[in-house]
C-alpha cells in the first residue's frame, strides 16, 4: 500500500511539473536548437500533456480534453519534423503553449 501511495504522489508532483513545464518551455525553445533536441524536448511535452489528459477526468472533463489536444498538437509537430518538413516557430510555440489550462 505505501509503494500505491508513493506512485499516486509521484504521479502528482509529474502532472503539476508537466503543466507549469508546459508554457514554460514555449519560451525556451528557439530556432538554434537541434532537430533531435526539439524532438525530444516536445516528446517530453506530449507525454506530459497525455499524462495531465488522464489526470483530470472526473474532476475536469474539458482539461482532460485540452491536454489530450494539446498532446496530440506536439504529435503532429513531431511527426512533421521527422518528415524533414519545415515547421515554424510559432506553430512550435503554439503546440508548447499550455497556457489556455489556466483558464479551464
Amino acid at each position: 500500500m505505501k509503494k500505491i501511495g508513493k506512485l499516486i504522489g509521484t504521479a502528482a508532483v509529474t502532472a503539476t511539473l508537466a503543466i507549469a513545464a508546459g508554457s514554460a518551455q514555449a519560451s525556451a525553445v528557439t530556432d538554434t536548437t537541434g532537430p533531435s533536441e526539439l524532438i525530444a524536448k516536445l516528446q517530453i511535452t506530449e507525454q506530459g500533456d497525455r499524462l495531465n489528459a488522464s489526470s483530470y477526468t472526473s474532476e475536469n472533463p474539458t482539461l482532460d480534453h485540452f491536454y489530450d489536444e494539446k498532446a496530440d498538437e506536439v504529435s503532429a509537430v513531431i511527426q512533421r519534423l521527422r518528415a524533414g518538413d519545415r515547421v515554424s516557430q510559432k506553430d512550435i510555440d503554439r503546440a508548447l503553449d499550455n497556457s489556455e489550462a489556466q483558464s479551464l
